[in-house]
């Protein structure tokens, strides 16, 4: 493929005899710098970046019609947007003010503008930029991102297992990482004069429509040891956040990301925003970081011995110790601050919920806006649920008569309770009520131990499968009805599974031929021929 992109000169011939074109125009050309690239693979264990949950809502309109054996199909192209040859894009601006000013728009489009707390001289860049004439480059800004936070998680509780675990501890300062700058540690560092130059941008801010924040992680160790965040300077950086969530600055905001240490600062920044602007969300993206203590995590299991349902809480018998987050505000005891906060969004198109502890998806009481087909894209980690409570998310709202809106789903680690219904049921009604779904990535789907249909993974931190159950049930079709799903969306990728941008092993889409079968048979409520053309290049 070949790339054809414009180079343009203050001093050159053609920006002399160009730069009064029309802005319509010069739009126009800069258009070609906006690309359409293949999607890549999807990753199935997690969406689990900005980057990537764009990527996996992004909508592909792009459709082509295809002819295979007689009869015509749809093929579906995966796209992501992106900007090619930046560096030639920035050299445009040097055309004229007109280029200028178009050039700009479309990086407003196209670019977020990424303030890293760990680093003042970007809050001293933005406050500079505020300052300019008219508002300056940040009126522009449409994308705002805070991150690279790793002086909120300062210290490890080192634990003695004497019984009296929360008591009895010593804290030892961060150690210097490869990739840290600070010699000079600290239980807590005075960060008043970012947060000030903070709530300086969010005062000159106008518009902001996507807002994403990034919290440092934190794990725990088998030997009772938690790392820690500064209490003080996380209690800050919320109410600097609220503050922002509060202001006219975010009145038009459609799309949040929020990847916070526990349950309850999702909550304290849901209730930041007024209900005027949680109907005006379109996205969202709610993931917690925090997972230290026990069941924080599928690795723990490896000490965790028989803990297959992730409901151990005992820490001497984890020997995973908790953060000290995680005392003041564990994330299952504060889980339904999250689920209000997700509840009272009605209008939402796409919704992520990324877990450590697993949190309950049955108190999610969500239900869309009267009239509407619901939501278009899901991702769930690690959360426990109910056939009900997943259908719920995959369908339109109470008594409407339209299909649902699902068009990607992505469900890591989602456990069944043992009386919570059957996988096959979520299969069928994807099958039967979801024509418009293009990607089902899914890994680690589970049933509790007391279910019927449990099947035992010794090794569930390596030992990977789209579906655990039971194989002796006769009765049992969740192979089965995955299976077919997987097949539907090989035929709507088009012409060979390589179109798909979901890896599938196990399901017999690596013979290299095409595989026509007539479901209706195996499945009556299900009267359709599934086509898969395979490449056999």
């Amino acid at each position: 493929m070949k790339f054809h992109h414009l180079v343009l000169s203050p001093n050159s011939p053609i920006s002399q005899r160009n730069m009064e074109l029309p802005s319509e125009i010069i739009d126009q050309i800069l258009s070609a710098y906006v690309m359409n690239w293949p999607l890549e693979e999807i990753r199935r264990w997690r969406i689990n970046s900005r980057d990537a949950w764009e990527d996996f809502t992004t909508s592909s309109d792009h459709n082509a019609l295809g002819f295979w054996h007689g009869t015509y199909y749809y093929e579906t192209k995966f796209y992501r947007q992106g900007l090619y040859d930046i560096t030639s894009l920035l050299d445009c601006r040097l055309v004229s003010r007109r280029w200028d000013f178009s050039m700009c728009r479309l990086l407003r489009k196209q670019m977020w503008w990424n303030l890293q707390f760990d680093n003042k001289h970007t809050f001293e860049r933005a406050v500079e930029c505020c300052e300019a004439e008219d508002g300056g480059p940040i009126s522009w800004i449409r994308s705002l991102s805070l991150d690279t936070m790793d002086d909120l998680r300062t210290f490890e509780h080192i634990n003695d297992d004497d019984y009296i675990i929360l008591n009895s501890y010593v804290n030892q300062l961060k150690t210097a990482e490869e990739w840290s700058t600070r010699s000079d540690f600290k239980l807590h560092y005075d960060k008043s004069k970012e947060l000030r130059l903070l709530r300086q941008v969010f005062d000159k801010l106008t518009s902001i429509e996507r807002f994403s924040v990034v919290f440092p992680d934190a794990r725990s160790s088998d030997d009772l040891k938690a790392q820690c965040y500064d209490m003080q300077g996380v209690s800050e950086v919320i109410a600097t956040l609220q503050y922002g969530l509060r202001s006219s600055a975010f009145c038009h905001l459609v799309d949040l990301s929020l990847m916070v240490p526990s349950t309850w600062h999702a909550g304290q920044l849901g209730d930041a925003l007024s209900q005027d602007a949680k109907d005006r969300l379109s996205h969202l993206r709610l993931v917690i970081v925090d997972e230290t203590g026990p069941s924080g995590s599928v690795e723990y299991i490896r000490v965790e011995e028989g803990n297959y349902d992730g409901d151990l809480d005992t820490i001497l018998t984890s020997g995973h110790a908790p953060s000290n987050v995680q005392v003041a505000y564990h994330n299952k005891d504060y889980q339904n601050d999250l689920w209000c906060f997700v509840a009272s969004c009605q209008n939402l198109k796409s919704l992520a919920i990324e877990a450590t502890h697993y949190l309950q998806l049955d108190l999610l009481d969500w239900n869309p806006t009267s009239g509407s087909r619901g939501l278009r894209n899901i991702s769930l980690r690690r959360v426990w649920a109910s056939v009900s409570s997943i259908r719920r998310l995959l369908s339109a709202s109470s008594g409407s008569t339209m299909p649902a809106a699902i068009q990607r789903v992505a469900l890591d680690d989602v456990k069944i309770y043992e009386d919570g219904g059957n996988w096959d049921e979520v299969f069928d009604h994807l099958l039967a009520r979801c024509p418009d779904l293009q990607i089902f990535c899914v890994t680690q789907l589970s049933y509790f131990t007391g279910h019927p249909r449990y099947e035992h993974n010794n090794k569930p931190w390596e030992n990977y499968s789209s579906v655990w159950t039971e194989y002796d049930d006769e009765n049992n079709n969740d192979r089965k009805l995955l299976h077919m799903i997987n097949k539907k969306m090989i035929q709507r990728a088009g012409s060979s599974r390589y179109n798909y941008p979901v890896r599938l092993h196990g399901y017999g889409f690596d013979n290299g031929r095409t595989v026509v079968r007539n479901y209706s048979r195996a499945h009556p409520s299900h009267n359709c021929n599934i086509l898969i053309p395979v490449s056999t290049s």
